[in-house]
């Protein structure tokens, strides 16, 4: 079996996009993990590699502890006062509170998992969460809420 130049060369190129594709994601997923932790230690500078990340990690479960304080309820009160008067700051900071109280909290909202049909004729399906099972207090009957991800 004879081999021509332009054979060897188009096996050689599938080889190489081939091991691409399988190191790329090894590779973009460690460099990321990297980026992050190495974003994260250099917060609190003068520390001793990881110690940054461990201190927030502490500094993060305390405010946790203490956020059911009248103290720190006053004060975040205060913050969001502050937030919500500067233009814009309002609408990012609203809809990454909404989103993350979806996700996780006592009032977790994100948790079943729901197909809407958006087009019917092409029979396009759409991934998002239930939010409300019943909108009769906005007056609208046999209607769900649904959060798609895309809405951020």
């Amino acid at each position: 079996m004879k081999f021509s130049f332009s054979d060897i060369t188009r096996r050689l190129l599938g080889f190489f996009l081939r091991g691409l594709l399988f190191v790329s994601p090894i590779v973009i997923t460690v460099y990321a993990v990297y980026a992050i932790v190495t974003f994260l230690d250099g917060i609190i500078p003068g520390l001793y590699p990881g110690l940054s990340i461990a201190a927030i990690l502490i500094g993060i479960t305390i405010i946790g502890a203490y956020s059911y304080s009248w103290l720190f309820q006053s004060f975040l009160g205060f913050i969001e006062r502050l937030i919500f008067r500067a233009p814009g700051m309002k609408l990012i900071y609203s809809s990454i509170k909404d989103l993350l109280g979806g996700l996780v909290g006592s009032k977790k909202a994100f948790n079943q998992p729901v197909l809407v049909l958006v087009n019917k004729e092409a029979g396009l399906y759409k991934m998002g969460f239930l939010t409300k099972e019943n909108l009769s207090e906005a007056g609208i009957d046999n209607l769900v809420a649904v959060y798609f991800q895309h809405s951020y």
